[in-house]
Parts: structure tokens; sequence; C-alpha cells
């Protein structure tokens, strides 16, 4: 990627990757309800950070590909990542 930024962004990335699949992989009934309802509460709070973090991101890069000089301000990253995440409407 080069930057130092870019590097720690790349990093947080594979963090977040890992942590999906030690959920995955550990998130089972045998550690019990207490267990899971907590874990689970926190899930759904990085969730939602992630959530956040992802629509600052897609806000981010709409605003450098409208600013390119090379003449493409009028690419939409929100209308691109809709045909490429085959999100929905609301999304």
């Amino acid at each position: 990627m080069g930057s130092y930024d870019a590097e720690l962004l790349d990093e947080g990335l594979i963090m977040i990757e890992k942590g999906i699949e030690v959920i995955r992989r550990h998130g089972r009934g045998e550690l019990g309800g207490e267990v899971l309802t907590g874990a689970l509460r926190r899930a759904f709070e990085q969730g939602s950070r992630l959530e956040a973090a992802r629509t600052a991101m897609v806000g981010e890069l709409d605003r450098v590909e409208r600013e390119r000089p090379d003449g493409e301000r009028e690419r939409s990253v929100p209308a691109w990542l809709h045909w490429e995440a085959h999100l929905t409407e609301n999304a």
C-alpha cells in the first residue's frame, strides 16, 4: 500500500478478519448463556462501530473521487459500491 497509514489500515482490516473468525469458531453454546449474551452484546456494539467507520470511509472515498482533477467528478462512490457489493436500496 505504501504509506504508514495505509499499512495500519491494512493491519486493522486483517485484525477484523481474524476477530470474525474467532467469533465464528468459539461463539458456541458450550460457553453458556451468560458468556454468549455478553459476547453477543459486544459483537453488536462493535458491528455498529464498524458500520460507522465503513460509512465514513465511503464518504471519504466519495470526496476524494469528486475532487480528482481527471474529469471524473461525476463518479458516485455510493452508486459504485451499490453495484460492486450488491447492496440493497437501503444500504
